[in-house]
């Protein structure tokens, strides 16, 4: 599958644990109190006083310019390649995290490497690992909580989602407390934790794109493509079973 560059005017936002947690530490995150990003932080403090680093992600926003759809809401397009390193606290290299707005549809297509994705809807429903591979599409409706967690890198993952306004959102780790849910690598393979203990999650994987008739984001939002953008806004609502596969074991340490 051919990965798509973002234009050389397309401006980058590089993030490393050493950027977030500095972050965090002083309330960037969130003005009234500085809500841990990451799986024992105060240990990555300590790693990074030392001199270490780890790199995140470096995302590209708007690589294609805003389209519509049939019912005149606007599109975004962002591609974000993961460096795909462990952090120190073996948590798996991954993004930030955040709940997205509830008006808000969100489409993730996996370019290159492979990440599971850690999804929770705005309820108090159990939380989702969805496994992706290369292909794979992950649909969110309005309003989830999600993180991805890299299992393979490097990877690139690019999305889709409607938006208003200029490129990026400045509220999105601040509007709600985050789920503090991470994805370890462990002796056989790897686990979600929710404040350091193991956390139920349902096991899901992502299907790939074609099944819904998708060969590309950046075909979906193609000029005079309206109605692909009106299809997937419409996946969105279809039910979990539609949209995600059972995952019949445990995922395999890779």
């Amino acid at each position: 599958m051919a990965e798509q560059a973002a234009p050389a005017s397309t401006a980058a936002i590089a993030r490393s644990h050493a950027g977030v947690t500095a972050a965090s530490a002083i309330g960037l995150l969130d003005a009234n109190r500085a809500w841990p990003a990451f799986h024992l932080e105060d240990q990555l403090r300590r790693d990074l006083a030392a001199g270490g680093d780890v790199p995140l992600y470096t995302a590209a926003r708007d690589i294609l310019p805003p389209a519509l759809d049939e019912h005149g809401r606007k599109w975004r397009l962002d591609a974000v390649r993961y460096a795909g390193v462990d952090l120190p606290t073996s948590e798996l290299g991954r993004s930030i995290g955040h709940w997205n707005p509830g008006d808000q549809i969100e489409a993730f297509h996996v370019i290159s490497g492979s990440v599971q994705m850690v999804l929770c809807e705005p309820g108090d429903g159990p939380a989702l690992r969805v496994r992706c591979d290369e292909g794979s599409i992950v649909i969110l409706s309005p309003g989830w909580w999600h993180s991805t967690f890299v299992d393979r890198g490097p990877a690139l993952v690019v999305n889709v989602y409607n938006a208003e306004g200029g490129p990026g959102d400045s509220t999105k780790y601040t509007r709600r407390r985050p789920r503090e849910l991470s994805v370890l690598r462990a002796p056989h393979g790897t686990a979600v934790v929710r404040a350091g203990r193991p956390a139920h999650v349902l096991e899901r994987v992502a299907p790939p794109a074609t099944r819904f008739g998708i060969d590309s984001l950046e075909g979906v939002m193609a000029p005079g493509n309206a109605a692909a953008l009106t299809h997937l806004a419409e996946l969105a609502n279809a039910p979990l079973d539609e949209r995600f596969e059972c995952a019949p074991a445990p995922l395999p340490t890779r």
